[in-house]
């Protein structure tokens, strides 16, 4: 945690004091955009990155957990368990629920009155689930309508399969396959190297290329240390 914290501050981003939680290590920290994020300490069987900036023993392992600010914490833990999530801890007003699998499995909602939430800078739009295929998709849609939820049809992303619900909590969940896969267009050592459109939106491609913002990668941040 010490490098960590060396490093955020180092690059001029506020740094919580560490805390502890669920028995482990806590350093909370927002990014430009008002966002939280946090960094937490834990066993993770996710093989951290070696060739990156980041030395292997201090690498980030893999998305811990999420943490949900609902305004019904009831309904919204009714659909945590109807997605397969059990609860199996509570600290404070910190409810832990947790998924079978061994990576990202973990979400916490926080047991306060809250309002709901402006999307927009400093939000988070969405919290994904994944299952194995399409054919689910169908029917997670038909569950979640039977018990009155707004729910999406089954969408196309070309690179996956997507289905979204927004429960009355106010938190939107979206269930994705992770197939075909983003090798669908190629092998993983040409990706990024040019803007990607489905073949639905390749026809307005110079109208979208148009209003994006340029890249300039010499402004960022430079986080090597």
């Amino acid at each position: 945690m010490s490098y960590w914290r060396d490093r955020l501050t180092q690059c001029d981003i506020t740094v919580e004091r560490p805390s502890k939680r669920f028995g482990e290590a806590v350093v909370r920290c927002s990014d430009p955009d008002g966002t939280q994020l946090e960094l937490v300490t834990g066993e993770s069987p996710v093989e951290p990155w070696a060739d990156g900036p980041i030395p292997v023993q201090h690498a980030i392992r893999g998305i811990h957990s999420v943490t949900l600010l609902s305004t019904n914490v009831f309904v919204t833990a009714s659909v945590l368990e109807t997605l397969g999530f059990e609860l199996i801890d509570q600290e404070g007003d910190r409810v832990r629920y947790q998924a079978p699998g061994d990576r990202a499995t973990v979400v916490d909602l926080l047991d306060h009155d809250s309002d709901f939430g402006r999307e927009g800078a400093g939000s988070i739009h969405h919290v994904a689930v994944r299952v194995p295929e399409e054919e689910q998709l169908y029917e997670w849609h038909d569950l979640f309508r039977e018990r009155g939820y707004d729910v999406s049809r089954v969408k196309d992303r070309h690179f996956f399969y997507s289905l979204y619900v927004r429960e009355p909590g106010g938190i939107l969940f979206e269930l994705a396959t992770e197939q075909p896969g983003l090798t669908v267009e190629g092998d993983l050592d040409t990706l990024g190297q040019s803007l990607f459109l489905p073949p639905w939106l390749e026809e307005d491609r110079e109208m979208i290329e148009g209003q994006l913002q340029p890249l300039d990668v010499s402004s960022t941040l430079d986080l090597r240390g």
